[in-house]
């Protein structure tokens, strides 16, 4: 019995030993190449996110595994999200976990069950948008839970939204040939309509128009406060103001323009005032060669192209949060319904705000699954 214990021992003993050399080596071998290790992380980081601009934008899964992870970065975040489905294939969109909107490339990215043999990935030149041709009218209007669309309660206006909604309405504005605003939009929020958190498509390089429904030319009285009047891009503004009180806020810069629009009774119940009738905006902009227009907003400017019928489709964001002091938008399921719009279809993005699709009965939605577009 004794000279099996100490055989017993003794073979513990190598053991431990080997396993002591063993860790020494791995960790001599961290450290001998701990420069090479922080170069490639470097040079990873410092990537230029606009020569991402021409890249795949997306992926395409196959695979009959149930428990198929996705990606992960190089930083072990995740780095894919799930989109839906095309064709019988997954669709995920992959973006740097440490750039929110950025898109990431192949060569950052690690599949977690890269070793199966049914999983083939396929590159996709952007399904979501670029081959995407959208026409008519795109409304996106953000509520909290009773619709209202701010809090008076604040003392500044805060975006109260999440991220990935964000990134949705980016995703919007790059898809359009327009972003059109009503005057207090621009007054309360100093926005510049542009598309910063997502690249611009390779077909579509340019910033999308922006423009202002402005009956009075309030913005004009003090252009100094106001990007939108000063960054260089194309903007339009449309009033209704005789020729004369429209030439005393002449001249402007190469890149803003004033159109004169015919004025119309509000079709509101709850106020009595005056308002620009919105067809022959889309005329207008239609005889500059626009052909998507997506509304921002505000709810006024919302509730003219929604009393007219004008609104081919509508993108409905709520967040889970309802405001003290709300401001009522006086939209609601039963005024888009009257509108002719049909609810498609709903879910809650990562953010955690629901997502409502909503638009005409004899128009489909640009991509088969809700999700993938914008």
């Amino acid at each position: 019995m004794t000279c099996v214990c100490e055989g017993v021992t003794r073979q513990r003993s190598q053991e431990k030993i080997e396993m002591v050399r063993h860790g020494q080596l791995r960790k001599r071998y961290l450290e001998n190449n701990s420069v090479i290790w922080l170069l490639v992380a470097f040079i990873l980081l410092c990537r230029s996110p606009e020569s991402l601009a021409h890249r795949p934008l997306a992926f395409v899964v196959h695979t009959s595994k149930t428990n198929f992870k996705g990606w992960r970065s190089w930083q072990g975040r995740q780095s894919l999200k799930f989109k839906g489905t095309s064709n019988g294939a997954r669709v995920f969109r992959v973006f740097r976990p440490f750039d929110t909107g950025r898109i990431i490339d192949s060569c950052q990215i690690e599949m977690a069950n890269r070793n199966e043999e049914d999983t083939i990935i396929s590159e996709m030149s952007n399904p979501f948008s670029s081959d995407i041709k959208v026409t008519g009218v795109t409304l996106k209007i953000a509520f909290d839970t009773a619709w209202a669309v701010a809090d008076l309660s604040e003392e500044k206006s805060e975006r109260f939204t999440s991220p990935e909604s964000l990134d949705l309405v980016h995703r919007l504005r790059r898809c359009s040939d327009c972003v059109l605003v009503g005057r207090t939009t621009v007054e309360r929020d100093n926005c510049t309509l542009t598309v910063r958190r997502v690249p611009l498509l390779p077909e579509n390089s340019e910033q999308p128009t922006r423009v202002v429904v402005d009956p009075n030319l309030h913005l004009l009285k003090s252009p100094s406060d106001h990007a939108l009047l000063n960054d260089g891009l194309q903007t339009i503004l449309y009033h209704s103001l005789q020729r004369q009180e429209e030439e005393s806020f002449l001249p402007l810069g190469d890149t803003v323009s004033l159109v004169n629009i015919m004025m119309d009774d509000d079709h509101s119940t709850t106020t009595r005032t005056r308002y620009i009738s919105m067809s022959p905006v889309i005329q207008d902009l239609q005889t500059r060669g626009i052909q998507h227009i997506m509304v921002e907003g505000g709810p006024v400017t919302a509730l003219g192209f929604l009393a007219d019928g004008l609104v081919d489709r509508a993108i409905i964001i709520q967040a889970p949060l309802t405001f003290k002091e709300p401001v009522a938008s006086n939209i609601s399921e039963s005024v888009l319904t009257n509108a002719g719009l049909a609810l498609m279809g709903s879910y809650v993005n990562d953010g955690g705000d629901t997502v409502q699709i909503w638009s005409r009965p004899n128009l489909p939605w640009p991509t088969d699954n809700l999700t993938n577009w914008p």
